[in-house]
């Protein structure tokens, strides 16, 4: 039989867990939910199961006088029983200590198009960020096109959703993007990263680009190096188009030579560098938190919230001045930078 993961350990979830277990199924009771009354549950297989657990619970409180918030639901739309399921399963994970979340998809704009036929994406971040434990929620994949504008205004209100936003741009030059379908302009990739700069200040960008496509011009790469220079991005990485099949630019020529498209991603990635190295300079004497990921050698390794896991910067912190536990937030003032990487000491004088 199926587990299934029950929070909150007061009379609701014992009775709950009690009544479950009659039907075969294992119950691990998790940590008490601190809302009065609270009971959210992880793993039901389906709905009848699901209702007959929601009512007996509400029965229970209401015949024990514990006054209680309806937080469970029970609907018949199979894509919000996942979600719920999704929610409790993160509800759990935070108990177990997960501090940040990362939102990736293929487009994360495109949140809620096929569920409620609207993007809905500030709502689901909202609603993530209500979660008790997540301190960090980064959203990653976010295409310019069609761009929410109610996610700047969750990212400003909200402080545990990071001050970070991966937008993949591929291009600059009006002929390359529309080649490439990108349902979009320079210029209105332009006033969408002014919007984010007003409506977050001190957001951190992260792009990607590709060089080399077909038809790529000396031009059109020179323009997608002045606008690099231009917006100074935070974080930028470079890739070299790649001709494969079963994707729309396959049946365009690959007329780019390979030394040229190596030529360029060198070209671009040495102006990012400079613009990083100066970049992570000005962060030289402040205080931040970090999150801490791992021990190598003489440094403890973490992150600041302008740094999402893998793909971004690191910083080092001197294993010498003290312990630290794998997964905790620490307050450090960073003492020195490379072009991409900081380094901290927990010494805040």
């Amino acid at each position: 039989k199926q587990s299934i993961g029950i929070i909150g350990a007061g009379p609701a979830g014992l009775a709950c867990a009690e009544e479950l277990r009659k039907f075969g199924y294992q119950v691990t009771i998790y940590d008490r939910y601190d809302r009065p009354g609270g009971l959210l549950i992880y793993g039901i297989p389906n709905f009848k199961l699901e209702k007959f657990v929601v009512e007996r619970r509400t029965k229970l409180l209401k015949d024990s006088g514990i006054k209680f918030e309806q937080n469970f639901e029970v609907g018949k739309d199979k894509s919000l029983h996942k979600l719920r399921s999704n929610h409790d399963a993160l509800l759990i994970a935070t108990a177990n200590g997960t501090k940040e979340l990362l939102l990736i998809a293929q487009d994360s704009t495109y949140y809620g198009l096929d569920l409620y036929g609207k993007r809905n994406l500030a709502e689901l971040m909202t609603r993530l960020a209500d979660v008790d434990g997540i301190d960090w929620l980064r959203l990653h994949y976010a295409f310019p096109t069609g761009f929410p504008e109610d996610v700047i205004e969750a990212m400003h209100l909200h402080p545990n959703i990071c001050s970070y936003l991966d937008i993949p741009l591929q291009h600059a030059s009006n002929p390359m993007l529309k080649s490439m379908r990108r349902g979009t302009t320079r210029e209105k990739t332009e006033r969408l990263l002014n919007q984010l700069r007003q409506g977050v200040p001190g957001i951190t960008l992260r792009t990607t680009m590709i060089v080399g496509y077909p038809g790529e011009t000396q031009a059109d790469f020179d323009e997608l190096c002045d606008f690099v220079q231009q917006q100074r991005f935070d974080r930028l990485g470079v890739f070299t188009y790649s001709h494969e099949e079963n994707t729309h630019a396959f049946a365009l020529k690959d007329d780019v030579p390979q030394e040229v498209k190596e030529e360029r991603a060198s070209k671009l990635m040495s102006i990012q560098q400079e613009i990083s190295g100066s970049i992570q300079a000005e962060k030289i004497g402040s205080i931040q938190k970090i999150l801490i990921d791992k021990k190598e050698g003489d440094y403890y390794i973490g992150r600041t919230e302008a740094d999402s896991p893998e793909v971004d910067c690191e910083v080092l912190i001197p294993a010498s001045e003290g312990y630290l536990r794998i997964g905790d937030f620490v307050t450090a003032k960073i003492v020195d930078s490379e072009d991409y990487d900081l380094f901290a000491s927990l010494d805040l004088g």
